[in-house]
Protein backbone atom coordinates (compact mmCIF):
# COMPACT_ATOMS: atom_id res chain seq x y z
CA UNK A 1 0.00 0.00 0.00
CA UNK A 2 1.24 3.44 -0.85
CA UNK A 3 -0.17 6.87 0.00
CA UNK A 4 -1.84 8.64 -2.87
CA UNK A 5 -2.17 12.33 -3.61
CA UNK A 6 -5.41 12.61 -1.66
CA UNK A 7 -4.03 11.23 1.57
CA UNK A 8 -5.54 7.77 1.17
CA UNK A 9 -3.89 4.54 0.19
CA UNK A 10 -3.56 2.93 -3.21
CA UNK A 11 -2.55 -0.61 -4.02
CA UNK A 12 0.39 -1.30 -6.33
CA UNK A 13 1.06 -4.61 -8.00
CA UNK A 14 2.61 -7.14 -5.61
CA UNK A 15 2.04 -5.08 -2.47
CA UNK A 16 0.59 -6.75 0.62
CA UNK A 17 -1.78 -4.85 2.90
CA UNK A 18 0.01 -2.90 5.57
CA UNK A 19 -1.15 -1.01 8.62
CA UNK A 20 -0.26 2.65 8.78
CA UNK A 21 -1.20 5.53 11.03
CA UNK A 22 -3.31 8.48 9.94
CA UNK A 23 -4.15 11.76 11.62
CA UNK A 24 -4.75 15.39 10.96
CA UNK A 25 -1.57 17.22 9.98
CA UNK A 26 -2.54 20.18 12.16
CA UNK A 27 -1.76 18.73 15.59
CA UNK A 28 1.50 16.76 15.54
CA UNK A 29 3.74 19.80 16.11
CA UNK A 30 1.83 21.15 19.12
CA UNK A 31 3.53 18.84 21.61
CA UNK A 32 6.84 19.47 23.31
CA UNK A 33 8.18 15.99 22.70
CA UNK A 34 8.09 16.47 18.92
CA UNK A 35 10.29 19.55 19.13
CA UNK A 36 12.73 17.79 21.45
CA UNK A 37 13.07 15.04 18.83
CA UNK A 38 13.47 17.73 16.15
CA UNK A 39 16.30 19.41 18.08
CA UNK A 40 17.93 16.07 18.97
CA UNK A 41 17.85 14.94 15.34
CA UNK A 42 19.46 18.19 14.25
CA UNK A 43 22.25 18.07 16.84
CA UNK A 44 22.95 14.42 16.03
CA UNK A 45 23.01 15.12 12.29
CA UNK A 46 25.47 17.99 12.74
CA UNK A 47 27.71 15.87 14.96
CA UNK A 48 27.76 13.20 12.23
CA UNK A 49 28.26 15.71 9.40
CA UNK A 50 31.15 17.46 11.10
CA UNK A 51 32.59 14.28 12.56
CA UNK A 52 32.98 12.87 9.03
CA UNK A 53 34.12 16.04 7.26
CA UNK A 54 37.89 16.61 6.80
CA UNK A 55 37.17 20.31 7.21
CA UNK A 56 36.24 19.72 10.87
CA UNK A 57 38.07 16.73 12.32
CA UNK A 58 41.37 17.89 10.69
CA UNK A 59 42.66 14.32 10.34
CA UNK A 60 43.95 14.98 6.83
CA UNK A 61 45.12 18.57 7.33
CA UNK A 62 46.28 20.01 10.68
CA UNK A 63 46.51 16.98 12.96
CA UNK A 64 49.55 15.31 11.33
CA UNK A 65 51.59 18.49 11.88
CA UNK A 66 50.25 18.98 15.42
CA UNK A 67 50.87 15.41 16.60
CA UNK A 68 54.23 15.03 14.85
CA UNK A 69 55.71 12.74 12.24
CA UNK A 70 56.00 9.76 14.55
CA UNK A 71 52.21 9.53 14.85
CA UNK A 72 51.45 9.79 11.12
CA UNK A 73 51.68 6.05 10.26
CA UNK A 74 49.00 5.15 12.81
CA UNK A 75 47.01 8.37 12.38
CA UNK A 76 46.61 7.56 8.66
CA UNK A 77 44.25 4.77 9.72
CA UNK A 78 41.78 7.05 11.48
CA UNK A 79 39.80 8.33 8.52
CA UNK A 80 39.54 4.98 6.66
CA UNK A 81 38.48 3.36 9.94
CA UNK A 82 35.80 6.01 10.42
CA UNK A 83 34.36 5.38 6.96
CA UNK A 84 34.64 1.60 7.37
CA UNK A 85 32.63 1.62 10.60
CA UNK A 86 30.17 4.20 9.33
CA UNK A 87 29.40 2.16 6.21
CA UNK A 88 28.65 -0.93 8.30
CA UNK A 89 26.53 1.16 10.67
CA UNK A 90 24.50 2.73 7.84
CA UNK A 91 23.55 -0.59 6.29
CA UNK A 92 23.20 -2.72 9.41
CA UNK A 93 21.48 -0.35 11.83
CA UNK A 94 19.37 1.31 9.16
CA UNK A 95 17.81 -2.06 8.38
CA UNK A 96 17.85 -3.14 12.03
CA UNK A 97 15.65 -0.16 12.86
CA UNK A 98 13.09 -1.61 10.43
CA UNK A 99 13.29 -4.93 12.27
CA UNK A 100 13.12 -3.82 15.90
CA UNK A 101 11.98 -0.19 15.85
CA UNK A 102 13.80 3.14 15.83
CA UNK A 103 13.87 4.28 19.47
CA UNK A 104 16.71 2.23 20.93
CA UNK A 105 18.74 2.40 17.73
CA UNK A 106 18.95 6.20 17.91
CA UNK A 107 19.44 6.26 21.68
CA UNK A 108 22.30 3.76 21.47
CA UNK A 109 23.80 5.39 18.38
CA UNK A 110 24.08 8.79 20.05
CA UNK A 111 25.49 7.23 23.22
CA UNK A 112 28.18 5.39 21.24
CA UNK A 113 29.02 8.57 19.33
CA UNK A 114 29.27 10.51 22.61
CA UNK A 115 31.68 7.98 24.09
CA UNK A 116 33.78 7.93 20.93
CA UNK A 117 34.01 11.71 20.55
CA UNK A 118 34.69 12.33 24.25
CA UNK A 119 37.36 9.63 24.44
CA UNK A 120 39.04 10.85 21.27
CA UNK A 121 39.23 14.38 22.65
CA UNK A 122 41.32 13.10 25.58
CA UNK A 123 43.96 10.94 23.82
CA UNK A 124 47.22 11.99 22.20
CA UNK A 125 48.47 9.05 20.13
CA UNK A 126 47.64 8.12 16.57
CA UNK A 127 46.77 4.51 17.36
CA UNK A 128 44.30 5.57 20.06
CA UNK A 129 42.65 8.10 17.76
CA UNK A 130 42.36 5.54 14.96
CA UNK A 131 40.90 2.89 17.26
CA UNK A 132 38.31 5.23 18.74
CA UNK A 133 37.10 6.12 15.27
CA UNK A 134 35.43 2.71 15.21
CA UNK A 135 33.02 4.02 17.86
CA UNK A 136 32.68 7.36 16.10
CA UNK A 137 31.92 5.63 12.80
CA UNK A 138 29.24 3.39 14.32
CA UNK A 139 27.63 6.29 16.17
CA UNK A 140 27.70 8.80 13.32
CA UNK A 141 26.37 6.16 10.91
CA UNK A 142 23.18 6.17 12.97
CA UNK A 143 23.15 9.91 13.72
CA UNK A 144 23.28 10.96 10.09
CA UNK A 145 20.00 9.12 9.38
CA UNK A 146 18.00 10.92 12.08
CA UNK A 147 16.30 13.74 10.13
CA UNK A 148 15.33 11.42 7.26
CA UNK A 149 14.16 8.50 9.38
CA UNK A 150 13.29 9.23 13.02
CA UNK A 151 11.93 12.72 12.38
CA UNK A 152 10.40 12.04 8.95
CA UNK A 153 8.04 9.37 10.31
CA UNK A 154 6.55 11.81 12.82
CA UNK A 155 5.31 14.37 10.26
CA UNK A 156 2.86 14.16 7.35
CA UNK A 157 4.52 12.93 4.18
CA UNK A 158 3.92 16.17 2.28
CA UNK A 159 5.58 18.18 5.09
CA UNK A 160 8.73 16.04 5.33
CA UNK A 161 10.73 18.35 3.07
CA UNK A 162 10.02 21.37 5.24
CA UNK A 163 10.82 19.66 8.54
CA UNK A 164 13.85 17.63 7.44
CA UNK A 165 15.22 20.66 5.61
CA UNK A 166 14.74 22.82 8.69
CA UNK A 167 16.40 20.12 10.78
CA UNK A 168 19.57 19.90 8.67
CA UNK A 169 19.82 23.71 8.40
CA UNK A 170 18.94 24.52 12.01
CA UNK A 171 22.53 25.42 12.97
CA UNK A 172 23.08 27.35 9.75
CA UNK A 173 25.77 29.86 10.90
CA UNK A 174 27.75 27.13 12.64
CA UNK A 175 27.51 24.74 9.69
CA UNK A 176 28.40 27.50 7.23
CA UNK A 177 31.60 28.49 9.01
CA UNK A 178 32.75 25.20 10.53
CA UNK A 179 36.05 25.00 8.57
CA UNK A 180 37.04 28.43 9.88
CA UNK A 181 35.82 27.56 13.40
CA UNK A 182 37.85 24.33 13.41
CA UNK A 183 41.01 26.09 12.21
CA UNK A 184 40.59 28.87 14.79
CA UNK A 185 40.16 26.30 17.57
CA UNK A 186 43.26 24.43 16.38
CA UNK A 187 45.40 27.57 16.22
CA UNK A 188 44.08 29.80 19.00
CA UNK A 189 43.13 27.54 21.91
CA UNK A 190 45.16 25.43 24.28
CA UNK A 191 42.96 22.38 23.58
CA UNK A 192 43.61 22.81 19.84
CA UNK A 193 42.02 20.03 17.69
CA UNK A 194 40.48 18.43 20.77
CA UNK A 195 37.73 21.03 20.76
CA UNK A 196 36.42 19.62 17.46
CA UNK A 197 35.76 16.30 19.17
CA UNK A 198 34.54 17.85 22.42
CA UNK A 199 31.89 19.92 20.63
CA UNK A 200 30.66 16.84 18.80
CA UNK A 201 30.56 15.00 22.13
CA UNK A 202 28.35 17.76 23.58
CA UNK A 203 25.99 17.58 20.59
CA UNK A 204 25.82 13.79 20.84
CA UNK A 205 25.14 13.81 24.59
CA UNK A 206 22.32 16.36 24.29
CA UNK A 207 20.84 14.32 21.43
CA UNK A 208 21.15 11.13 23.50
CA UNK A 209 19.26 12.70 26.41
CA UNK A 210 16.67 14.20 24.05
CA UNK A 211 15.95 10.91 22.31
CA UNK A 212 15.85 9.04 25.63
CA UNK A 213 13.33 11.45 27.13
CA UNK A 214 11.12 12.40 24.20
CA UNK A 215 11.40 9.80 21.44
CA UNK A 216 8.73 7.15 22.04
CA UNK A 217 7.40 6.24 18.59
CA UNK A 218 4.48 3.88 18.25
CA UNK A 219 5.71 0.34 17.52
CA UNK A 220 5.94 -0.16 13.79
CA UNK A 221 3.01 -2.55 13.54
CA UNK A 222 2.99 -2.39 9.76
CA UNK A 223 5.44 -5.32 9.62
CA UNK A 224 3.70 -8.25 8.01
CA UNK A 225 5.98 -10.97 9.43
CA UNK A 226 7.24 -11.77 12.93
CA UNK A 227 10.78 -10.78 13.77
CA UNK A 228 12.02 -14.37 13.81
CA UNK A 229 11.65 -14.49 10.00
CA UNK A 230 14.08 -11.60 9.47
CA UNK A 231 17.14 -12.56 7.48
CA UNK A 232 19.94 -11.68 9.90
CA UNK A 233 22.60 -13.65 8.04
CA UNK A 234 22.03 -11.85 4.73
CA UNK A 235 21.97 -8.52 6.56
CA UNK A 236 25.36 -9.25 8.13
CA UNK A 237 26.70 -10.45 4.77
CA UNK A 238 25.68 -7.35 2.86
CA UNK A 239 26.80 -4.97 5.63
CA UNK A 240 30.18 -6.73 5.85
CA UNK A 241 30.69 -6.81 2.08
CA UNK A 242 29.93 -3.09 1.91
CA UNK A 243 32.36 -1.98 4.59
CA UNK A 244 35.20 -4.37 3.66
CA UNK A 245 35.34 -2.87 0.21
CA UNK A 246 35.89 0.57 1.71
CA UNK A 247 39.36 -0.30 2.97
CA UNK A 248 40.26 -1.43 -0.53
CA UNK A 249 39.53 2.08 -1.81
CA UNK A 250 42.32 3.35 0.45
CA UNK A 251 44.84 0.81 -0.83
CA UNK A 252 47.23 3.24 -2.45
CA UNK A 253 47.34 5.47 0.63
CA UNK A 254 47.82 2.71 3.20
CA UNK A 255 49.70 -0.14 1.49
CA UNK A 256 49.71 -0.04 -2.31
CA UNK A 257 47.28 -1.55 -4.76
CA UNK A 258 49.38 -4.67 -5.32
CA UNK A 259 49.49 -5.54 -1.61
CA UNK A 260 47.73 -8.67 -0.37
CA UNK A 261 46.25 -6.52 2.38
CA UNK A 262 44.30 -4.66 -0.30
CA UNK A 263 43.53 -7.60 -2.56
CA UNK A 264 42.14 -9.71 0.31
CA UNK A 265 39.37 -7.26 1.35
CA UNK A 266 38.38 -6.82 -2.30
CA UNK A 267 38.07 -10.58 -2.81
CA UNK A 268 36.27 -11.21 0.51
CA UNK A 269 33.84 -8.33 0.03
CA UNK A 270 33.11 -9.55 -3.50
CA UNK A 271 32.40 -13.09 -2.26
CA UNK A 272 30.13 -11.77 0.51
CA UNK A 273 28.28 -9.60 -1.99
CA UNK A 274 27.75 -12.56 -4.33
CA UNK A 275 26.69 -14.80 -1.45
CA UNK A 276 23.98 -12.39 -0.27
CA UNK A 277 21.47 -12.79 -3.17
CA UNK A 278 22.15 -16.54 -3.27
CA UNK A 279 21.38 -16.91 0.44
CA UNK A 280 18.30 -14.71 0.21
CA UNK A 281 16.99 -16.66 -2.80
CA UNK A 282 17.33 -19.94 -0.86
CA UNK A 283 16.41 -18.88 2.67
CA UNK A 284 15.37 -15.23 2.59
CA UNK A 285 11.60 -15.47 2.45
CA UNK A 286 9.87 -12.29 3.58
CA UNK A 287 12.81 -11.06 5.64
CA UNK A 288 15.20 -10.03 2.88
CA UNK A 289 17.93 -7.65 4.01
CA UNK A 290 17.31 -5.57 0.89
CA UNK A 291 13.81 -6.29 -0.50
CA UNK A 292 13.80 -7.14 -4.18
CA UNK A 293 11.07 -4.64 -5.08
CA UNK A 294 13.44 -1.79 -4.19
CA UNK A 295 15.81 -2.88 -6.96
CA UNK A 296 12.86 -3.06 -9.36
CA UNK A 297 11.62 0.41 -8.41
CA UNK A 298 13.31 2.93 -10.71
CA UNK A 299 12.02 5.77 -8.51
CA UNK A 300 13.89 4.38 -5.51
CA UNK A 301 17.06 3.45 -7.42
CA UNK A 302 17.32 6.77 -9.28
CA UNK A 303 16.76 8.87 -6.15
CA UNK A 304 19.23 6.85 -4.08
CA UNK A 305 21.93 7.10 -6.74
CA UNK A 306 21.28 10.75 -7.64
CA UNK A 307 21.27 11.83 -4.01
CA UNK A 308 24.33 9.81 -2.99
CA UNK A 309 26.42 10.77 -6.03
CA UNK A 310 25.74 14.48 -5.58
CA UNK A 311 25.57 14.86 -1.79
CA UNK A 312 28.93 13.08 -1.37
CA UNK A 313 30.51 16.44 -2.18
CA UNK A 314 29.26 17.79 1.16
CA UNK A 315 31.84 15.47 2.76
CA UNK A 316 34.44 15.29 -0.02
CA UNK A 317 34.70 18.85 -1.29
CA UNK A 318 36.36 20.48 1.75
CA UNK A 319 39.38 18.32 0.90
CA UNK A 320 39.14 19.27 -2.78
CA UNK A 321 39.15 22.92 -1.69
CA UNK A 322 42.65 22.38 -0.32
CA UNK A 323 43.77 21.53 -3.86
CA UNK A 324 42.10 24.61 -5.26
CA UNK A 325 42.95 27.28 -2.73
CA UNK A 326 46.20 26.01 -1.22
CA UNK A 327 47.96 24.43 -4.19
CA UNK A 328 46.72 26.84 -6.88
CA UNK A 329 46.12 30.06 -4.96
CA UNK A 330 48.68 29.64 -2.18
CA UNK A 331 46.23 30.13 0.68
CA UNK A 332 47.05 28.59 4.07
CA UNK A 333 45.85 28.61 7.68
CA UNK A 334 42.81 30.75 8.45
CA UNK A 335 42.72 32.16 4.92
CA UNK A 336 42.34 28.65 3.52
CA UNK A 337 39.69 27.83 6.12
CA UNK A 338 37.62 30.85 5.13
CA UNK A 339 37.96 29.90 1.47
CA UNK A 340 36.66 26.41 2.29
CA UNK A 341 33.77 28.04 4.13
CA UNK A 342 32.51 29.44 0.83
CA UNK A 343 31.46 25.89 -0.08
CA UNK A 344 29.93 25.03 3.30
CA UNK A 345 28.04 28.34 3.27
CA UNK A 346 26.66 27.34 -0.12
CA UNK A 347 25.42 23.97 1.17
CA UNK A 348 23.59 25.69 4.02
CA UNK A 349 22.06 28.21 1.62
CA UNK A 350 20.98 25.40 -0.69
CA UNK A 351 19.33 23.51 2.18
CA UNK A 352 17.43 26.63 3.26
CA UNK A 353 16.32 27.41 -0.29
CA UNK A 354 15.09 23.83 -0.76
CA UNK A 355 13.24 23.93 2.56
CA UNK A 356 11.35 27.05 1.48
CA UNK A 357 10.79 25.91 -2.12
CA UNK A 358 9.44 22.51 -1.01
CA UNK A 359 7.28 23.76 1.83
CA UNK A 360 4.39 22.98 -0.54
CA UNK A 361 6.05 20.30 -2.66
CA UNK A 362 5.16 19.96 -6.34
CA UNK A 363 7.10 18.54 -9.27
CA UNK A 364 9.75 17.08 -6.99
CA UNK A 365 11.68 15.64 -9.94
CA UNK A 366 12.44 19.10 -11.31
CA UNK A 367 13.69 20.29 -7.95
CA UNK A 368 16.15 17.38 -8.04
CA UNK A 369 17.13 18.22 -11.61
CA UNK A 370 17.63 21.90 -10.75
CA UNK A 371 19.89 21.25 -7.77
CA UNK A 372 21.90 18.63 -9.65
CA UNK A 373 22.42 20.82 -12.71
CA UNK A 374 23.57 23.80 -10.63
CA UNK A 375 26.13 21.75 -8.69
CA UNK A 376 27.49 19.82 -11.68
CA UNK A 377 27.65 22.77 -14.09
CA UNK A 378 29.76 24.83 -11.73
CA UNK A 379 31.85 21.82 -10.77
CA UNK A 380 32.70 21.44 -14.46
CA UNK A 381 33.37 25.18 -14.67
CA UNK A 382 36.29 24.72 -12.27
CA UNK A 383 38.22 23.55 -15.31
CA UNK A 384 38.82 27.29 -15.73
CA UNK A 385 40.55 27.56 -12.33
CA UNK A 386 43.74 29.61 -12.55
CA UNK A 387 45.94 31.38 -9.99
CA UNK A 388 44.68 34.75 -11.24
CA UNK A 389 40.98 33.75 -10.97
CA UNK A 390 40.69 33.54 -7.21
CA UNK A 391 37.33 35.35 -6.84
CA UNK A 392 35.80 33.31 -9.63
CA UNK A 393 36.84 30.07 -7.94
CA UNK A 394 35.28 31.28 -4.68
CA UNK A 395 32.02 32.03 -6.49
CA UNK A 396 31.97 28.65 -8.24
CA UNK A 397 32.70 26.99 -4.90
CA UNK A 398 29.65 28.62 -3.34
CA UNK A 399 27.36 27.76 -6.26
CA UNK A 400 28.44 24.11 -6.16
CA UNK A 401 27.53 24.08 -2.47
CA UNK A 402 24.09 25.57 -3.14
CA UNK A 403 23.30 22.77 -5.59
CA UNK A 404 24.57 20.09 -3.22
CA UNK A 405 22.55 21.45 -0.28
CA UNK A 406 19.43 21.59 -2.44
CA UNK A 407 19.83 17.96 -3.53
CA UNK A 408 20.46 16.87 0.07
CA UNK A 409 17.01 17.99 1.17
CA UNK A 410 15.26 16.89 -2.03
CA UNK A 411 16.70 13.42 -2.67
CA UNK A 412 17.27 12.27 0.91
CA UNK A 413 13.68 13.12 1.79
CA UNK A 414 12.06 11.83 -1.40
CA UNK A 415 13.84 8.45 -1.63
CA UNK A 416 12.32 6.92 1.56
CA UNK A 417 8.85 8.05 0.38
CA UNK A 418 9.05 5.56 -2.48
CA UNK A 419 9.50 2.55 -0.18
CA UNK A 420 7.04 0.72 2.01
CA UNK A 421 6.99 2.18 5.54
CA UNK A 422 8.64 -0.95 6.93
CA UNK A 423 11.62 -0.50 4.55
CA UNK A 424 12.44 3.18 5.12
CA UNK A 425 15.47 2.37 7.26
CA UNK A 426 16.85 0.14 4.52
CA UNK A 427 16.56 2.94 1.93
CA UNK A 428 18.05 5.68 4.13
CA UNK A 429 20.89 3.43 5.32
CA UNK A 430 21.69 2.24 1.80
CA UNK A 431 21.71 5.81 0.52
CA UNK A 432 24.15 6.90 3.22
CA UNK A 433 26.37 3.86 2.58
CA UNK A 434 26.44 4.48 -1.19
CA UNK A 435 27.42 8.07 -0.49
CA UNK A 436 30.33 6.89 1.67
CA UNK A 437 31.40 4.34 -0.94
CA UNK A 438 31.41 6.99 -3.66
CA UNK A 439 33.45 9.23 -1.36
CA UNK A 440 36.03 6.47 -0.93
CA UNK A 441 36.21 6.02 -4.70
CA UNK A 442 36.73 9.76 -5.19
CA UNK A 443 39.54 9.76 -2.64
CA UNK A 444 41.09 6.75 -4.37
CA UNK A 445 40.95 8.62 -7.70
CA UNK A 446 42.50 11.64 -6.05
CA UNK A 447 45.48 9.70 -4.70
CA UNK A 448 45.84 7.51 -7.79
CA UNK A 449 45.65 10.30 -10.40
CA UNK A 450 46.27 13.72 -8.89
CA UNK A 451 49.42 13.03 -6.86
CA UNK A 452 51.30 11.03 -9.57
CA UNK A 453 50.34 13.68 -12.14
CA UNK A 454 51.57 16.42 -9.80
CA UNK A 455 54.89 14.63 -9.24
CA UNK A 456 55.44 14.03 -12.97
CA UNK A 457 54.69 17.62 -13.94
CA UNK A 458 56.76 19.04 -11.10
CA UNK A 459 59.75 16.82 -11.96
CA UNK A 460 59.46 17.72 -15.63
CA UNK A 461 59.27 21.45 -14.90
CA UNK A 462 62.24 21.38 -12.56
CA UNK A 463 64.28 19.29 -14.97
CA UNK A 464 63.54 20.98 -18.29
CA UNK A 465 63.30 24.62 -17.32
CA UNK A 466 65.57 27.17 -15.77
CA UNK A 467 63.39 27.45 -12.65
CA UNK A 468 65.70 25.11 -10.73
CA UNK A 469 68.92 26.82 -11.70
CA UNK A 470 71.65 25.97 -9.23
CA UNK A 471 69.99 22.78 -8.08
CA UNK A 472 71.90 19.57 -8.93
CA UNK A 473 69.73 17.39 -11.23
CA UNK A 474 70.27 14.29 -9.10
CA UNK A 475 68.55 15.98 -6.12
CA UNK A 476 65.32 16.75 -7.99
CA UNK A 477 63.62 13.42 -7.05
CA UNK A 478 64.51 14.04 -3.40
CA UNK A 479 63.04 17.54 -3.64
CA UNK A 480 59.78 16.20 -5.12
CA UNK A 481 59.56 13.63 -2.30
CA UNK A 482 60.09 16.41 0.22
CA UNK A 483 57.23 18.35 -1.40
CA UNK A 484 54.95 15.29 -1.06
CA UNK A 485 55.95 14.90 2.60
CA UNK A 486 55.30 18.59 3.28
CA UNK A 487 51.82 18.31 1.75
CA UNK A 488 51.05 15.18 3.78
CA UNK A 489 52.26 16.47 7.13
CA UNK A 490 51.95 20.23 6.81
CA UNK A 491 55.59 20.55 7.86
CA UNK A 492 57.80 22.17 5.15
CA UNK A 493 61.05 21.86 7.13
CA UNK A 494 62.05 18.78 5.13
CA UNK A 495 62.54 20.95 2.03
CA UNK A 496 65.51 22.68 3.62
CA UNK A 497 67.24 19.34 4.22
CA UNK A 498 67.49 18.56 0.49
CA UNK A 499 71.12 19.14 -0.67
CA UNK A 500 71.53 22.26 -2.79
CA UNK A 501 68.25 23.93 -1.80
CA UNK A 502 68.51 27.69 -1.43
CA UNK A 503 65.98 30.48 -1.01
CA UNK A 504 66.09 31.10 -4.79
CA UNK A 505 65.38 27.43 -5.46
CA UNK A 506 62.41 27.50 -3.06
CA UNK A 507 60.96 30.57 -4.78
CA UNK A 508 61.27 28.89 -8.18
CA UNK A 509 59.86 25.70 -6.73
CA UNK A 510 56.76 27.56 -5.57
CA UNK A 511 56.05 28.80 -9.10
CA UNK A 512 56.64 25.35 -10.56
CA UNK A 513 54.38 23.78 -7.94
CA UNK A 514 51.50 26.14 -8.78
CA UNK A 515 51.77 25.26 -12.49
CA UNK A 516 51.94 21.53 -11.76
CA UNK A 517 49.04 21.66 -9.27
CA UNK A 518 46.88 23.60 -11.73
CA UNK A 519 47.55 21.08 -14.49
CA UNK A 520 46.84 18.09 -12.20
CA UNK A 521 43.64 19.66 -10.90
CA UNK A 522 42.42 20.30 -14.44
CA UNK A 523 42.93 16.62 -15.20
CA UNK A 524 40.66 15.73 -12.27
CA UNK A 525 37.96 18.10 -13.51
CA UNK A 526 38.14 16.67 -17.03
CA UNK A 527 37.49 13.24 -15.52
CA UNK A 528 34.69 14.80 -13.45
CA UNK A 529 32.90 15.78 -16.69
CA UNK A 530 31.90 12.11 -17.05
CA UNK A 531 30.79 11.95 -13.42
CA UNK A 532 28.73 15.15 -13.80
CA UNK A 533 27.05 13.90 -16.97
CA UNK A 534 26.10 10.66 -15.20
CA UNK A 535 24.50 12.47 -12.25
CA UNK A 536 22.60 14.93 -14.43
CA UNK A 537 21.40 12.07 -16.62
CA UNK A 538 20.15 10.17 -13.57
CA UNK A 539 18.26 13.23 -12.35
CA UNK A 540 16.54 13.76 -15.70
CA UNK A 541 15.73 10.03 -15.96
CA UNK A 542 14.19 9.84 -12.48
CA UNK A 543 10.38 9.72 -12.37
CA UNK A 544 8.16 12.26 -10.70
CA UNK A 545 7.31 11.08 -7.18
CA UNK A 546 4.50 13.53 -6.40
CA UNK A 547 2.08 10.59 -6.21
CA UNK A 548 3.67 9.53 -2.92
CA UNK A 549 2.71 12.79 -1.21
CA UNK A 550 -0.10 12.57 1.34
CA UNK A 551 -1.17 13.77 4.77
CA UNK A 552 -0.22 10.39 6.24
CA UNK A 553 1.81 10.17 9.46
CA UNK A 554 3.61 6.86 9.88
CA UNK A 555 4.33 6.97 13.60
CA UNK A 556 3.04 8.73 16.68
CA UNK A 557 5.28 9.94 19.43
CA UNK A 558 5.04 9.95 23.21
CA UNK A 559 1.79 9.18 25.00
CA UNK A 560 -0.37 10.34 22.10
CA UNK A 561 -1.65 6.96 20.99
CA UNK A 562 -4.13 6.96 18.15
CA UNK A 563 -5.55 3.72 16.87
CA UNK A 564 -4.20 3.30 13.33
CA UNK A 565 -6.70 3.16 10.54
CA UNK A 566 -7.28 -0.24 9.03
CA UNK A 567 -5.56 0.08 5.70
CA UNK A 568 -6.72 -3.32 4.54
CA UNK A 569 -9.96 -1.79 3.28
CA UNK A 570 -7.88 -0.25 0.42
Amino acid sequence: MFPNQNGGLSRRSGDQPTTTAHASSSSFYRHWDFWVVFLSSSLAFHAALLGTSPGWHLLLTDMPAILGRDEIPTLNWAFPTLLFAQAFSNVFFGRLSDYVGRRWIFIAGNLVAFVGFLSCSRVSHGYSISGLHVLIGIGTGIQVMGPFLALAELVPVYLRFAFTGGCVALLAPYQAMYPAIAEALAQKTSESWRWCYSINAIFSFVAFVGFAIAYHPKPLSQFDAPIRTRNWISLILIASSTCLGYFAMWGDRLWGWESARVIAPIVVSGLFLLATPVYEALYGGKGAAVPGYLFRSWATVSLVLSGALCVVFQWFFPLADVLIFQAIHGRTGMSLAWDTSTFTSGTVAGSIIATVALARPRRIKWHLVGGTVVSMVFLSALAAARPERYRMDQAFNTLIGIGVGYVLVTAYTAAPMTAKPRDMGCVVGTMAAVRTLVGCILWAVLYAIYLPKLDRDLTSTLTNSNSASGLPPETIPALVQAVDAAQATGDPSGLLQVPGVTLKVLMDLQLALVDAATSAFHLLIYIAFIYAALIVGLAFASPNVDRYLSSEILAYNGARRVRPADASRG
